[in-house]
């Protein structure tokens, strides 16, 4: 069985990180989960949406709780299940093929960064380095974290992040609250390179983060150009512009909607 799990977990900690707003809602996963939900019942996938913490580092933000539902999906689904841990705010194109066939059964499926805008993976690097003193982690061995495809053979990472997160919890806020870095993003990779977790690579197709990368002004979002993207990638990531994120998933299902009938 294939699994599509989205969280959208209501975290006690609503300051993410330093130079964003409180995120307070979610209105805006309700575009991303009609993609989802329409994909998965094309290709025989089942779909999750995780909206409790487990208990998994709950007096975390959101961002490390959802790594607490795979074993919980595994469970319910079996040991031969493939789980696919995907971002709510990521759509799915209509005719995407079912990557789960590209994911190996020995492996952590996960999509590269970008080989432009590297500014933020060297940032995010530079500010954990640190808690990982021992550790180099190379630039091409960062990846995005939009979507991972889990296997049973590669479990033992979510108890490896437990117990670093709760290690160092007290460090990780601080960097959080004071950098523009991401939240788990930072350690994940870091523990992946350090354990030498077994990674098969996905085509950054899965994971495009680039829509409204250069957003500037509410009027790209009703520009022609400005959704090049559709064409271009298969999950759209819009991490760019979060102020705006709502009207920005909205205007794209606006456009896209048609196709998902």
């Amino acid at each position: 069985m294939n699994v599509i799990a989205i969280p959208l977990i209501k975290s006690k900690r609503l300051l993410v990180r330093g130079s964003e707003p409180p995120r307070i809602n979610h209105d805006w996963s309700q575009y991303s989960i009609n993609t989802w939900q329409w994909w998965c019942e094309k290709n025989s996938v089942s779909l999750e949406i995780i909206t409790e913490s487990n208990g998994y580092l709950e007096d975390m933000a959101y961002t490390f709780q959802r790594w607490g539902a795979i074993p919980d999906l595994f469970k319910k689904y079996g040991s031969n299940a493939k789980v696919a841990l995907v971002d709510a705010d990521t759509m799915i194109k209509w005719n995407t093929p079912n990557f789960f066939s590209l994911c190996p059964l020995d492996s952590i499926s996960l999509v590269p960064r970008e080989k432009i805008k590297i500014n933020i993976p060297l940032r995010t690097i530079k500010n954990y380095q640190n808690l990982f003193p021992a550790v180099q982690l190379p630039l091409e061995k960062y990846y995005q974290m939009g979507i991972q495809v889990f296997t049973t053979s590669q479990l033992n990472f979510i108890k490896d992040l437990e117990n670093f997160v709760n290690e160092n919890k007290e460090q990780l806020l601080e960097i959080q609250t004071k950098s523009n870095v991401g939240t788990d993003q930072g350690p994940v990779n870091y523990l992946l390179f350090k354990n030498n977790y077994k990674i098969h690579e996905l085509s950054w197709q899965y994971n495009y983060t680039r829509p409204f990368n250069d957003f500037k002004s509410v009027e790209d979002i009703y520009t022609d150009s400005s959704y090049k993207f559709i064409e271009e990638a298969y999950i759209w990531h819009f991490v760019r512009a979060y102020p705006y994120r709502s009207q920005i998933m909205a205007e794209t299902w606006k456009r896209v909607s048609s196709f998902y009938k």
